[in-house]
């Protein structure tokens, strides 16, 4: 959805679905790169295919050293996220200027220098929590996501969450 966030920034209630491929660095769901202090991504997911160079993930790709930098309660749906080192689930790479918080993934395929990489399970970690699709809602519920604007229908017909009012074409 973002390139790279410059300055204090908000990615909420939102997602990505598709493919995403890149020949750069910086590669993610949501955001790219978050450059400077005081961004948050909060309630966000990605159901794309993630593949990029260095620093992929599913989220975001790479948090730099501006602190109060948050990612929370989001989710990573993705059939594979592939890519050099380093690649995670969730965050590619960050510094500790970065908080992860209650953050999910149903991905099972990670790809680190065409290898298959062992997942570190830890909602709170690089690499979220493992759930599986059944445990999405339970965790839209306990993350927050208000059912005023996520359509929580959608996930139990087998999809991944939609918004209420932004209907996807095609």
């Amino acid at each position: 959805l973002a390139g790279e966030f410059l300055g204090a920034s908000l990615a909420e209630d939102c997602y990505f679905k598709g493919t995403l491929t890149s020949d750069g660095r910086n590669t993610g769901g949501i955001v790219g790169y978050i450059r400077n202090a005081g961004s948050t991504v909060n309630r966000c997911y990605c159901q794309a295919a993630v593949s990029g160079r260095m620093n992929t993930g599913g989220i975001g790709g790479l948090c730099g050293l501006g602190s109060g930098n948050v990612m929370e309660y989001s989710l990573v749906l993705a059939p594979s996220i592939s890519g050099l080192t380093p690649t995670r689930r969730v965050m590619g790479d960050m510094s500790a200027a970065l908080t992860l918080r209650e953050n999910y993934a149903t991905t099972t395929q990670l790809l680190e220098d065409q290898m298959p990489k062992p997942v570190v399970d830890d909602p709170d970690g690089q690499d979220g929590g493992t759930i599986t699709s059944d445990q999405i809602i339970t965790v839209m519920r306990n993350g927050g996501w208000p059912d005023t604007i996520w359509d929580y229908n959608s996930v139990q017909e087998g999809n991944g969450p939609k918004l209420l009012n932004n209907p996807e074409i095609g």
